[in-house]
């Protein structure tokens, strides 16, 4: 026999006590065991009780919950009312514990909206969380992306929820408003999105890294803004670049387009000591 005694409370208590008895040749489904008209079979020593479809455990009292999918899609605009495992049950399930993850995926470019209709959790007993974060503030949920994990555990019989899943598709505002594009590329607002075109000498998705080829071309220099002005008019004395780094090391023996200052006699053997190859350029 196993006893749970509840730590939540301090009453005046209980006062039990426990004998051996000789149980050989009695029929123990005489004591009704199998509650909810559960079918018992008398053992040698013991009982067993066949529960049915909506109930199971050795005599039939805990409600046969089970996990939600593991996995739920949103077609477009569609929507799926989820609840946790005893919502609105009424009986006796205690001492019962429960976890489960459920993955609430939507289209690409769309995100998972959570309505709660009915919470009633009491932390850290229950918890309820959305892409690993601890939730407690149930007005609305929009997850981050396409793709939503959802973590439910309880301890106690009595914690409840009700939420309502939604395919959200966002408002398309203006993604090139915060200039995500770098290095002088321009950038292409789109749906749910936007492109970047990048300058010659620069890739990726937002322009990020370079390609090792000069995006100004041959016989010109390279700004630290990334403007591009002729050879011919670094380290003239005026500020063509704008930020005045077509102005920076003038003293130099030789200055690279891209601002690097190499010494004279690295020019034209046949080396990249500018990183452009422009101390190569023009050797004949």
């Amino acid at each position: 026999m196993r006893f749970i005694s509840d730590p939540s409370y301090a009453f005046r208590g209980y006062l039990l006590q426990l004998s051996a008895i000789d149980v050989s040749g009695v029929n123990e489904c005489e004591w009704e065991p199998c509650a909810f008209n559960g079918t018992c079979t008398d053992e040698e020593d013991g009982y067993s009780c066949e529960c049915g479809d909506d109930r199971f455990a050795r005599n039939c009292m805990t409600p046969a919950a089970t996990c939600t999918p593991d996995d739920i899609y949103l077609e477009d605009g569609s929507s799926y009312n989820l609840t946790s495992f005893y919502y609105n049950f009424i009986g006796d399930v205690y001492g019962l514990r429960h976890g489960c993850r459920v993955t609430v995926t939507v289209p690409r470019g769309h995100q998972v909206r959570v309505d709660f209709m009915d919470v009633n959790l009491s932390q850290p007993w229950e918890i309820l969380s959305f892409d690993k974060q601890v939730y407690d503030n149930f007005d609305e949920y929009i997850s981050d992306d396409n793709s939503l994990e959802i973590i439910y555990y309880t301890q106690t019989p009595w914690a409840s929820w009700s939420l309502v899943l939604y395919d959200y598709i966002p408002e398309d505002g203006d993604e090139c408003a915060s200039e995500p594009c770098q290095n002088g590329g321009v950038c292409i607002d789109k749906q749910n999105g936007f492109s970047c075109k990048c300058r010659r000498g620069f890739q990726g998705p937002t322009c990020q890294r370079q390609t090792g080829l000069s995006p100004c071309g041959r016989n010109s220099f390279l700004c630290n803004n990334a403007r591009c002005v002729k050879a011919s008019k670094v380290c003239d004395g005026r500020n063509h670049c704008g930020d005045g780094s077509d102005e920076l090391n003038c003293d130099c023996e030789y200055p690279c387009y891209n601002g690097r200052c190499i010494p004279e006699r690295y020019v034209c053997d046949d080396k990249n000591q500018c990183g452009d190859w422009t101390d190569e350029l023009n050797c004949q």
